[in-house]
């Protein structure tokens, strides 16, 4: 039933990084993996991490996700419908 479980595994918050570790391995990415580790990081600022005295709307709320996608190269924007690209993606010129 757990087989797949890998018993060495840890939460990552239990894993200790030094900055040069994550130095050396965002070096080590690829530029696809560095834009989705910005996107991440921008994900996390502008979207999770609203705050309580933050008091926006779901259109506002859906046009920062429209942002932050825009963020990623359209070829990785795999589960996204192209009807809905083509209608809500910004391109680059209207930024």
């Amino acid at each position: 039933m757990f087989s797949n479980i890998n018993p060495l595994s840890r939460p990552v918050s239990s894993l200790c990084f030094s900055e040069s570790n994550i130095f050396m391995s965002y070096n080590s990415m690829s530029d696809t993996d560095k834009t989705f580790a910005k996107f991440a990081d921008a994900f996390e600022k502008r979207y999770i991490s609203q705050g309580y005295a933050a008091n926006r709307t779901i259109e506002e709320t859906l046009a920062i996700g429209w942002e932050l996608l825009a963020m990623l190269p359209r070829l990785e924007l795999k589960r996204v419908r192209d009807e809905y690209i083509e209608k809500y993606l910004p391109t680059k010129s209207s930024e």
